[in-house]
């Protein structure tokens, strides 16, 4: 067995770099990812690099991977981010403070083992953001231009049990049943991302943690009520079905989103992130 452990959050090119180059001097039969979202996504990328020998520039995008790389088995270790089901990861280019995106069905893990037991010693902080995370990715995937019908099943069927564990794993993190019901709805947001995948909230939270390291489900939770709020009169019946996913009275998802970062936590500001109005030019661009 050889341990690679110098994974940060939102990983760098660097250090997936570094995965990469113990991978190919141990040549494994079986590369194991255990931890959170970054960890998964950096062993996807870093077992496919050691074998398809290619340089991650070059596989930036929508299907620019050209196969897969060493047998993966992943587990993940929170409840949010669904990468041991999905075909994406997320990688940050450190020189230009960017996040990259790389979808290919060549990254979908061989095995994914989902233990809720796992997630019981998170601390209360990263189980409501990545909860927060887990939950974007539902409501994003279920409004979405490219929606289909089996994937809003599983984008309500998340929605439903997040509004009603995660409030519980955040306040009581050896709550099991809590626990379960969060680790499988991350899976069923998770599994929204390949055939869907997310939106405006996403788009807008990756240079938040590229340029200022905010974690990537703070960034989700702080933009998801209002990007529902500007995208609610075009999908305002999209949004009555998650208003009612959600328990919502008068059918208010936008207001119900928001409740439930209160709830949790993660009702956080820009400006409580260190982030300054001068700021909001270089997100935008």
């Amino acid at each position: 067995v050889s341990i690679f452990q110098d994974i940060s959050p939102d990983p760098p090119f660097t250090a997936v770099e570094a995965c990469r180059s113990q991978l190919e001097e141990f040549g494994p039969h079986c590369v194991v990812g255990i931890g959170g979202g970054s960890v998964l996504d950096a062993t996807k990328v870093g077992a496919m690099l050691a074998v398809q020998k290619c340089e991650i520039p070059s596989v930036i995008g929508i299907d620019r991977v050209p196969g897969r790389g060493f047998p993966t088995v992943l587990v993940p270790t929170t409840a949010g981010t669904g990468s041991e089901v999905t075909p994406i990861a997320v990688l940050t280019d450190e020189k230009r403070d960017v996040k990259r995106g790389i979808v290919s069905p060549h990254l979908v893990a061989d095995h994914a083992i989902i233990d809720p037991k796992l997630c019981l010693s998170l601390p209360p902080w990263p189980t409501a953001y990545t909860g927060m995370d887990a939950l974007t990715h539902a409501i994003e995937a279920y409004t979405s231009t490219k929606s289909v019908p089996l994937v809003d099943d599983f984008a309500l069927a998340a929605i439903r049990s997040i509004v009603q564990y995660l409030p519980r794993a955040v306040a009581d993190g050896s709550d099991l049943t809590a626990r379960e019901a969060m680790s499988r709805a991350s899976m069923l947001a998770g599994l929204c991302l390949g055939p869907v995948n997310t939106a405006a909230v996403h788009a807008l939270a990756y240079p938040l943690g590229a340029r200022f390291h905010v974690p990537h489900g703070v960034a989700n939770a702080l933009l998801l009520p209002h990007v529902m709020d500007f995208n609610l009169p075009v999908v305002a019946d999209r949004y009555r079905e998650i208003a009612r996913a959600m328990n919502a009275p008068n059918d208010d998802a936008v207001t119900a989103a928001q409740e439930l970062t209160e709830r949790v936590g993660t009702n956080k500001r820009l400006r409580g992130l260190g982030i300054e109005q001068s700021d909001i030019p270089i997100l935008a661009a």
